[in-house]
């Protein structure tokens, strides 16, 4: 999979081989030694700390982002707060709000996974809290394909791993219903408070806007303009950047496709993708 995207930036003509073309597949191949490394010397007992430090980091970069806009975040309109390219505590530029509300939703999964590991314990009282609350937050964001992708995989957890019916029911109205209630309930309140001012919040408007941000038009661009036979391997890693310089209109809605079937195509060629 990743030496497609070698071979497909080989193969470009531009052939930019620099850091921020490779360090994807690099990490990449990083990963991949390292779980071989653990396989071979039968250390498999210590792969659970990957995770937990992985999760260390992911919470540590989702909170510096954070923190540095907690003056605003009480409007609860994170989808503007985090529209404009500002700069977190350590000067690095934040995330967009698409990228923000995946780094919660994988860190809700890997709390979701404890709280069912546990059981009925104390501690998952808490757990429990938070995942409402941070799925909640998760809709505030308005990213729609984090929010489908996350209810999505909450309910194959719940469905998969529990085989009795009426824990499930319960799971699904705790963990899916309320965290939608709660968005509702609060979205109403806050827009009928500002009804008569100046400063409309609106902020349940894009989860339910038929329009789009542009993914659309860049997924049927590439479907319609890729070359699939002179382009086994794609165009390299980020290999969307280099095809969608062509793309009319890249300046409105960039050149990130931001889907990873489309990106796959692009990056690795057909071969990747399948």
């Amino acid at each position: 999979f990743f030496l497609c995207y070698i071979f497909g930036l080989l193969f470009n003509d531009e052939k930019l081989f620099n850091f921020t073309n490779n360090y994807l597949v690099i990490l990449s191949f990083g990963s991949i030694c390292l779980f071989v490394i653990i396989d071979s010397l039968k250390l498999n007992k210590i792969i659970i700390y990957f995770f937990w430090i992985s999760l260390f980091f992911l919470i540590f970069a989702f909170s510096l982002t954070m923190i540095s806009k907690i003056s605003e975040i009480n409007s609860f309109n994170f989808y503007e707060i985090f529209g404009e390219k500002t700069n977190n505590l350590l000067g690095d530029t934040n995330p967009r709000i698409s990228g923000l509300s995946r780094m919660l939703a994988i860190i809700n999964l890997f709390i979701f996974c404890n709280y069912i590991k546990l059981g009925n314990t104390y501690p998952n009282i808490l757990s429990k809290i938070f995942l409402i609350l941070s799925s909640s937050v998760i809709i505030f964001m308005q990213s729609r394909g984090t929010i489908v992708c996350y209810f999505f995989s909450i309910s194959i957890l719940i469905f998969f791993i529990n085989k009795k019916n009426k824990i499930r029911l319960k799971e699904i109205l705790i963990f899916i219903l309320l965290p939608i209630l709660i968005f509702s309930l609060t979205t109403n309140i806050l827009n009928k408070r500002d009804i008569n001012s100046n400063e409309n919040l609106n902020i349940n408007n894009r989860v339910l806007s038929s329009s789009t941000s542009g993914r659309y038009e860049i997924w049927s661009y590439t479907i319609k303009n890729y070359d699939f036979q002179k382009k086994l391997f794609g165009y390299g890693s980020n290999g969307d950047r280099f095809f969608l310089k062509q793309f009319d209109d890249k300046d409105k809605y960039s050149d990130n496709s931001s889907n990873i079937a489309v990106y796959s195509l692009l990056s690795g060629g057909p071969i990747s993708l399948i």
